[in-house]
């Protein structure tokens, strides 16, 4: 049964607490394995699932126990391939804080919609897209282990938004493992290695991409920047395949990297 949200008599789910919260609040959770992904289905559109696990208070923190004690999974069917499923944390506030926890499921991880949020300390275990921020939020996600990955894209500055991804180990099957689109949107990597995705890292639509100390293997484009859109860098390290590429820009982009190694991973 649930209690009260105290320690001596903690809620029962972390959807429990989450109702509960004010602003902040400090929601810890323990070790266990913990649902996200009691939703219903949208009317509109089949197989997409709504979610309650909404974070909508300011200054609040969900903080795990480690991120291999503590896990955050989805119940809800997997989302369609052409994606389009509601994230197992969606984030509309500010200084919101997740920490210590890991995320278990072929759903999203954590969509931040405005506002500003840090996720450090987590891991992200076959999620189909990891951490997205959209709509003007700005993210600091650090210390992010990605593996078994798939879908589009793994962290992703869309609509505005401005994200710091810092101490990165992203592998996965996905189609991109950075992603900044949209004018006025910025991806920012300090010390970056990205494995297997069709695209290393990329910026599109007038958005921009700076890196320090990155290291791409076996992606087909390591570093791209598309439509008047600018990646720039140094310390670029690509481990190179027969199927792998470097760098590659449309006419109207830039790309621009200083301090550039490239090794055969054979």
């Amino acid at each position: 049964s649930s209690g009260n949200g105290t320690i001596g008599a903690p809620f029962a789910t972390l959807l429990e607490a989450l109702a509960a919260a004010t602003e902040g609040t400090t929601i810890a959770l323990g070790p266990g394995r913990y649902d996200t992904g009691q939703g219903e289905e949208l009317a509109t559109s089949p197989g997409v699932f709504d979610t309650l696990s909404h974070i909508a208070v300011d200054g609040l923190h969900l903080r795990g126990t480690s991120a291999a004690r503590t896990t955050l999974f989805s119940s809800r069917p997997a989302p369609p391939a052409e994606g389009g499923d509601a994230a197992m944390l969606t984030v509309r506030a500010r200084d919101v804080v997740v920490s210590d926890v890991r995320f278990e499921s072929p759903h999203p991880a954590v969509d931040a919609i405005g506002g500003s949020i840090v996720v450090s300390r987590v891991v992200l275990d076959g999620t189909f897209i990891g951490l997205v921020a959209s709509e003007g939020c700005t993210a600091v996600f650090e210390d992010v282990i990605a593996r078994n990955t798939t879908g589009i894209v793994m962290i992703g500055a869309l609509s505005l938004a401005n994200v710091t991804l810092r101490r990165a180990v992203l592998q996965g099957t996905g189609l991109i493992g950075g992603l900044a689109q949209g004018t006025g949107s910025s991806l920012r990597i300090e010390h970056g290695w990205v494995d297997g995705y069709g695209v290393g890292v990329q910026a599109g639509e007038g958005a921009s991409v700076q890196f320090s100390r990155l290291g791409v293997h076996a992606s087909r484009v390591a570093v791209g920047a598309l439509d008047g859109a600018q990646s720039t860098g140094r310390w670029l390290s690509l481990e190179l395949d027969a199927d792998s590429g470097g760098v590659v820009s449309t006419t109207d982009a830039v790309v621009v990297v200083e301090d550039l190694v490239a090794r055969s991973a054979a």
